[in-house]
């Protein structure tokens, strides 16, 4: 009951939030302009990432300061931290910045949680700083993979929600993880279905980079954190798709010559609606090969299946729908 009335909470504030900021994002002008790569027509107004992560973000402190989660600390220090990637880049979604600031802005922030994770997050295969380092890389490659994967409308809620919704069965299993991790994975849940009310297709309104960079961050700390809490399997398995989607394509422009962070509309989902299928019916795709991936990470927990089997198995997955996607007509390069 706990875990349900901060997602209520969250999934309202959400929702209002997302509504008053779209009247304001409008009377404004800030808007996504589509061009040649884009997935969308008409100007939709972008920035609602703002509301979301506050309401995720308020909801979350509010339940941890309220009632006595244990190990909240943590999700307490990304939560604040998140807000403030929030509002840095809710002026970029304005404004822009240059791909080297948000860099730097990116990385500070990595720096302020990483020591807030339960332990080591490869298990003690690599000792000390060697183990931090590269959980921090990860944690960096991750949020800008959220970053490019909000391409269709009902994506980003749908991965997040889905992510949300695995670590909360998780945390059902007793997986030995912060219990603060739990309430900020229902505030994430509820936050992302109150504005999927909003971007399912045809969406009224984009995340803008305001809501992505911090949803990323988010779910990194708390993949990262299932990891270091020794559920490594799980944590490979929940965010499969986005892994898999995300550092193939971009290793495939890498390999091109291309720079990756250049925008392009070459990802699998990206392929899918290109090729005629409706932005709608890709999300439910996805939603529904992430509900398959959440059963795959319970199986693993609960010791049915050996933890590199079920990895595999959702990789294999995951490659199997992006294959679905590809289309001559659809991904064709401009």
């Amino acid at each position: 009951m706990t875990l349900l009335t901060i997602s209520g909470i969250a999934l309202l504030l959400s929702f209002a939030g997302t509504a008053i900021l779209r009247k304001w994002l409008l009377r404004h002008a800030v808007v996504d302009t589509p061009n040649e790569r884009s997935n969308h027509s008409g100007l939709i107004p972008r920035g609602a990432g703002i509301a979301v992560i506050l309401s995720a973000s308020l909801t979350t402190a509010c339940a941890l300061l309220i009632i006595p989660f244990a190990d909240g600390d943590g999700a307490l220090i990304s939560t604040a931290t998140a807000i403030a990637l929030a509002v840095i880049f809710f002026f970029e979604d304005m404004r822009g910045l240059p791909i080297l600031e948000r860099v730097i802005v990116q990385a500070a922030a990595i720096c302020i949680g990483i020591s807030f994770l339960p332990g080591p997050v490869f298990g003690g295969f690599f000792q000390g700083w060697v183990d931090t380092l590269l959980a921090a890389l990860l944690w960096l490659w991750f949020l800008n993979a959220v970053n490019f994967m909000d391409g269709i409308d009902g994506i980003t809620g749908v991965e997040t929600t889905s992510i949300a919704f695995g670590i909360i069965g998780l945390g059902f299993l007793h997986v030995a993880m912060p219990e603060g991790l739990t309430a900020l994975a229902a505030a994430l849940a509820g936050a992302s279905v109150g504005f999927l009310f909003w971007n399912w297709h045809k969406a009224k309104i984009f995340l803008g980079d305001s809501g992505s960079i911090p949803l990323g961050y988010l779910l990194g700390y708390a993949l990262l954190s299932l990891a270091s809490s020794g559920a490594w399997a799980a944590a490979l398995i929940l965010p499969a798709y986005y892994f898999a989607d995300a550092g193939f394509t971009l290793s495939c422009r890498m390999l091109r010559g291309e720079k990756p962070w250049k925008a392009h509309s070459e990802h699998a989902y990206q392929c899918a609606v290109r090729s005629g299928k409706s932005h709608a019916l890709v999300s439910t795709e996805i939603a529904v090969a992430n509900a398959l991936l959440v059963a795959l990470a319970t199986a693993v927990t609960i010791q049915k299946i050996p933890g590199w089997v079920g990895v595999l198995i959702a990789y294999a997955l995951v490659f199997g729908l992006m294959r679905c996607f590809y289309s001559p007509r659809g991904c064709a390069r401009e």
